[in-house]
């Protein structure tokens, strides 16, 4: 879903399980195994993510490949959406990013090392500044 592309979303579950197992030993007894490889794989896809944006856009190839024609309402508002997600902070886009994979607000505390009710009040606050940022984009 983040990827877009079924490869790179191998390969970055490929480079997630690498780094894993090299530091192995560095994992608890004490931790949730499924919120540590997650925790893994957001770095890992951070990375992968600060690695692409330095990719030059020859001849605007990647451009035209992201190009949506806004002649329909869902288009639109996807488009006011993702638009409003860019001026989110990172942290609210993080704990909107874990609540969209699907991961309950338990296992979401623990990567992002917190207690449930901070985690569930940073999602309300960042459900809140998403609708603030779309109908302000609209007002515009």
């Amino acid at each position: 879903m983040l990827l877009g592309s079924t490869s790179e979303a191998d390969d970055l579950v490929q480079e997630t399980l690498l780094r894993a197992w090299r530091y192995r030993d560095s994992f608890r007894d004490d931790t949730n195994p499924r919120a540590w490889l997650f925790r893994i794989l957001k770095n890992e896809f951070l990375s992968w993510v600060r690695r692409e944006r330095h990719v030059e856009d020859v001849g605007g190839r990647l451009a035209a490949r992201l190009a949506v024609p806004e002649s329909q309402e869902l288009t639109v508002r996807c488009s006011e959406t993702f638009r409003a997600l860019e001026r989110l902070s990172p942290l609210s886009r993080e704990v909107l990013g874990l609540m969209a994979a699907g991961c309950s607000y338990k296992e979401a505390a623990e990567i992002c090392r917190c207690s449930i009710g901070t985690f569930k009040s940073r999602v309300n606050r960042a459900r809140q500044s998403l609708v603030t940022l779309i109908d302000g984009e609209r007002a515009d």
